[in-house]
């Protein structure tokens, strides 16, 4: 539950791990704007999920 939110900071504020995997700084207002981004594409995989059930619970 902490590792993945530790580890998403790590990756965008400390250099070294920066400069490892080659990523950026992004700012506040850059992080807002992303932010839907990961609430859609869980959303969506549960709805997926849940018509899929539903189509097998009808066969």
């Amino acid at each position: 539950m902490v590792i993945e939110p530790a580890w998403i900071w790590m990756l965008l504020y400390v250099e070294p791990v920066q400069n490892i995997f080659n990523t950026a700084t992004v700012s506040l207002t850059g992080l807002w704007i992303l932010l839907p981004f990961p609430i859609l594409l869980f959303s969506s995989h549960e709805f997926y999920k849940w018509r899929k059930r539903k189509q097998l619970d009808m066969a």
